[in-house]
C-alpha cells in the first residue's frame, strides 16, 4: 500500500511532507533502523538511558511509573538529544496514576462502561492525555479492542464498546496525544465473529483517525487455517503474517498508520521477519544494539527490502510530523515546566473519580431490576471471618436501624448483602450478593448482583444509600455487540 502523507491518518501539508522526505534522506542506516524500534528500557535513569539508547535514539519509548518531575526531565532529555524525537508511551487504562506517581485515577474501562455514559469514556481519555502530555508523553495505551479480559469485563464492557473507545480516543486527540490501538485479536473467537466485534471496533477507530496499532501474537480461532502448510507447522504469530498485516489491516480495514509488532518472547523474536511481514516497528526490551544488528542482517539477506524500510519510515515520521515532533525545538524546550506539571492531578481532574465511581454502581437481576427494599430490614453479613470487622464498621458508620449485622452462618428472611474483601480494609471488585428470603429458593428468582466498580469502602456506603432510598433500578448492562 502506497503511503500517502496528505491523506488519513496523517493529513500533512506540503511542508510536513517535505520534512519527512528530508529527514529520511539525512539519516544514516543505523538511525533509520533505530526508528523501527519501540523500546522498553530496563534502566530509566537519564545517564543510563543516554548510554543505552546511544546517540541516534529510537523510534519510540515505553516509560515505567515515576514521579512527574522525573518523567518530565526524561522526556526533555530524550527529545532534545536525538536525530528524531521519539514516541513516548505508557499504559494508561484507568488514568495517569498507572504511570505518574502524582497522576489522576479516573476508573477502569469496566467502571466507565458501567456508567453507561460515553462522556465518562471521553473524560478518561481527555484527562489522561492532558496529564501525560504535560510530562512530554505523546501516545497512550488505553482501553483495547478485545473482549477477553474476563467474565465481568466481557459482560459489562462489550456493549457500546465501539462508542466508548471512540469517545476515549476523541478525548485523547483533543489534547494532541495519540490513542494507540491494541488487543485487536482474540483466540477465542472466529474470523466471522472478529469482523462483527473487534474488527468492527478497529474499523471505526481507523475511520476516526487511528494512527498507531500495537499488534500482539494472539490470533483468532480459525487463523491458523489460512496459513500454508509450512506456516501451520511454525504456528506463526499474527505479526509474522502478511495475511494479517496486508490483507486484513491494510486492505480490508484500510489502516495506513504505523503497525507495531509486540514481539515476545525476546529469545525467539525475529525482528526482521516482523518488518518483512508488513509491520513498521518492533516492540522490545532487548538491547538496542542487538535489535539493530538483527535488522541490519535481515535487510542484507532480503528478509525485508529497502522499499519496505522506506515505507515504514514514511509512516513513522509521518505520525511524528502529525504530532508536531518535526520542529527543530521540541515543545518541552519552549514550554513552562511549572505550568505544565501543574496540570497533573489538578483539582478538577480529581472530581471526575468520585462522579464516575458513584455512577458506576450497577444493580441487576434476571428480572431486570432490584426488588423493593423500602420498609425492609437489610442485613450485612461477612462472607468469611476476615470481613467481620469491616461489616461492623460499615453498620456503625451507617447508624440506621434498617441495617444490621447478620453473624456468619446465620440466615434471615430479610434482605442480605454478603460482603467480600480482597484485603483487610477494601471492598473487592468482585460482586457482592443481595439475597431475599429463604436461601433454598432457586437462585434465578431470588438473587440480585451488586457489582461494585471501586475498591473503596465509601462505594458500598453509597450503594447502601441508594438501597435505603429505594432508588429505581439503574439499568442492566449485558453482553452484546456494538
Amino acid at each position: 500500500m502506497k503511503v500517502r502523507l496528505n491523506e488519513s491518518p496523517f493529513y500533512l501539508d506540503d511542508e510536513g511532507i517535505q520534512w519527512v522526505k528530508n529527514k529520511i534522506h539525512s539519516l544514516t542506516l543505523e538511525e533509520k533502523l533505530a526508528q523501527l524500534i519501540f523500546y522498553q528500557p530496563q534502566e530509566e535513569e537519564i545517564s543510563a538511558l543516554d548510554k543505552e539508547i546511544t546517540s541516534f535514539g529510537v523510534g519510540g519509548l515505553y516509560l515505567q511509573k515515576d514521579s512527574k518531575e522525573h518523567l518530565y526531565e526524561k522526556c526533555r532529555f530524550l527529545q532534545t538529544h536525538y536525530a528524531v524525537p521519539a514516541f513516548i508511551t505508557s499504559k494508561l487504562v484507568t488514568g495517569t496514576k498507572e504511570a505518574i506517581e502524582e497522576g489522576t485515577f479516573i476508573g477502569s474501562p469496566l467502571k466507565i462502561s458501567a456508567t453507561g455514559k460515553e462522556e465518562n469514556a471521553y473524560t478518561l481519555g481527555w484527562v489522561s492525555a492532558l496529564e501525560w502530555g504535560a510530562i512530554g508523553g505523546n501516545i497512550i495505551q488505553g482501553p483495547n479492542f478485545s473482549t477477553k479480559e474476563g467474565k465481568e469485563e466481557t459482560r459489562y464492557w462489550t456493549k457500546n464498546r465501539g462508542e466508548f473507545l471512540s469517545s476515549f480516543a476523541q478525548g485523547v486527540t483533543e489534547n494532541d496525544v495519540i490513542a494507540m490501538g491494541y488487543g485487536l485479536f482474540d483466540e477465542k473467537i472466529s474470523l466471522g465473529d472478529w469482523r462483527k466485534q473487534n474488527g468492527a471496533y478497529a474499523r471505526r477507530w481507523i475511520k476516526e483517525g487511528g494512527s498507531v496499532l500495537l499488534l500482539d501474537a494472539t490470533p483468532f480461532s480459525d487463523y491458523i487455517q489460512m496459513y500454508s502448510e509450512e506456516e501451520k507447522e511454525q504456528q506463526r504469530a499474527s505479526y509474522y503474517s502478511t495475511y494479517i498485516t496486508e490483507q486484513l489491516l491494510r486492505k480490508q480495514l484500510q489502516f495506513s498508520g504505523v503497525i507495531v509488532a509486540n514481539v515476545r518472547p525476546a529469545e525467539s523474536a525475529d525482528y526482521a521477519l516482523a518488518i518483512g511481514s508488513g509491520c513498521d516497528m518492533v516492540y522490545t526490551e532487548e538491547p538496542i544494539e542487538t535489535v539493530i544488528a538483527a535488522l541490519k542482517e535481515g535487510l542484507h539477506f532480503g528478509v525485508f527490502t529497502e522499499h519496505q524500510l522506506q515505507q515504514s519510515l514514511q509512516r513513522i515520521l509521518g505520525v511524528k510530523a502529525m504530532l508536531g515532533l518535526c520542529d527543530n525545538i521540541p515543545f518541552l524546550e519552549v514550554c513552562n515546566k511549572k505550568q505544565e506539571l501543574a496540570k497533573v492531578h489538578q483539582a478538577k481532574n480529581q472530581l471526575y473519580q468520585g462522579k464516575i465511581s458513584n455512577e458506576a454502581i450497577v444493580l441487576r437481576n434476571d428480572h431486570g431490576g432490584l426488588r423493593q427494599t423500602k420498609g425492609h430490614k437489610i442485613a450485612l453479613q461477612p462472607a468469611s471471618p476476615k470481613e467481620e470487622a469491616l461489616v461492623q464498621s460499615i453498620v456503625q458508620q451507617w447508624e440506621d436501624a434498617q441495617f444490621y449485622v447478620l453473624p456468619l452462618g446465620e440466615t434471615t428472611d430479610d434482605f442480605v448483602i454478603t460482603v467480600r474483601q480482597d484485603g483487610t480494609t477494601k471492598i473487592s471488585d468482585a460482586q457482592c450478593i443481595l439475597t431475599c428470603g429463604n436461601p433454598e429458593v432457586p437462585l434465578q428468582n431470588e438473587i440480585e448482583e451488586i457489582i461494585i466498580f471501586d475498591q473503596e469502602e465509601e462505594t458500598l456506603l453509597s450503594l447502601l444509600e441508594k438501597i435505603k432510598q429505594n432508588t429505581p433500578f439503574l439499568g442492566t448492562i449485558e453482553e452484546g455487540n456494538e
